[in-house]
């Protein structure tokens, strides 16, 4: 199912698997999600060698997006589990894959821990082929964007990392761009039982009040939805504004920085303070996990995100200090082989 806009807010009412066929099992949008962003980041770097911009040849350009690969999952799965869940590490199950850090079906990865992962990726790459380290972080640096972009479609399919809730006074008349989620029906502080206290349907059915009601929703019942709608809190697309920020934004920064040749170095840099500044930015309308700790407000993705700025600008002064070739310029491309 799409999700529905019902008078105000949007209602969440994605279905996460693009075919189930038996209960839990089939592809899911979200992996297809990560698989798009490869795919189009390893076209990207194509044109980029063809065109003689990066110092990679087109060949090797399928190993580094494997490497991308690698660094992202690992990398994210192991950063969601060191930043977040740490107990993650010690937990085990009855069923496959048994170790709860394998279970990436369940959901949990760190965008951060998948940048750490790519940086080590490139670290390996860059020495394996002889080429410069600060080039290779410079093409991975300009394609990363498509790559955030889907995934935080993919949170958004996933009705996970919810945004924090409106202001009270914009809770009575929600705009159309809010978010509101079935899934509130299971929280403390959801109220709404009451609307649905004579609804046949419901009374008919084993299952539990909240859960019949969220599957009826998810389900396309127009009847449920209407009702529920209304008992629903609006919150801040926080998986559209991300994606728009962390990917079309920063995106679009990087390609008119790079419309010139540039010291290697210059691009990468770029994305870890653009990127880290608008992370931190929005953030602010996102909702922090209440168990993870915080210093004066500051969360850990803002604390990882003004790091990463740091980062940005450890960059500009090791490509202030070196002295090769310029790279990119894709206003001023070449035709390769």
């Amino acid at each position: 199912m799409f999700s529905k806009c019902i008078a105000e807010s949007t209602l969440h009412t994605l279905d996460p698997f693009v075919i189930e066929f038996s209960q839990g099992v089939g592809p899911r949008w979200y992996g297809l999600s990560y698989a798009a962003g490869f795919l189009v980041g390893w076209f990207v770097l194509r044109a980029l060698s063809k065109k003689l911009l990066i110092p990679i040849s087109v060949r090797e350009v399928g190993d580094l997006v494997f490497c991308m690969m690698i660094g992202v999952v690992v990398g994210g799965r192991l950063g969601h589990c060191l930043f977040y869940e740490p107990s993650f590490f010690v937990e085990f199950e009855s069923a496959m894959p048994y170790w709860r850090v394998l279970a990436l079906h369940k959901g949990g990865m760190s965008s951060h821990g998948g940048m750490l992962g790519v940086a080590i990726g490139c670290v390996w790459f860059a020495r394996s082929r002889a080429i410069s380290l600060l080039a290779v972080c410079d093409a991975v640096a300009f394609v990363a964007p498509i790559g955030l972009c889907f995934g935080r479609l993919a949170n958004w399919v996933n009705a996970e990392l919810w945004g924090k809730a409106l202001p009270l006074s914009m809770q009575s008349n929600p705009p159309w761009w809010s978010v509101k989620y079935p899934d509130e029906v299971f929280l403390p502080q959801w109220n709404g039982a009451a609307v649905f206290a004579n609804e046949r349907l419901l009374a008919r059915s084993d299952l539990g009040l909240q859960q019949l009601i969220r599957d009826e929703c998810y389900l396309g019942n127009t009847s449920i939805q209407e009702r529920l709608l209304p008992t629903l809190t609006a919150y801040w697309p926080i998986n559209f504004m991300q994606a728009l920020s962390e990917g079309v934004i920063v995106f679009s920064v990087l390609a008119l920085l790079w419309m010139s040749p540039r010291r290697q170095g210059v691009i990468a840099g770029s994305f870890c303070v653009v990127y880290g500044v608008l992370r931190f930015v929005t953030e602010q309308f996102r909702q922090a996990d209440a168990d993870l700790p915080s210093i004066m407000g500051i969360t850990i993705p803002m604390q990882l995100s003004a790091l990463l700025v740091i980062a940005g600008f450890v960059f500009y002064t090791v490509s202030a200090k070196q002295k090769r070739p310029l790279v990119g310029g894709w206003l001023h491309a070449r035709a390769g082989a």
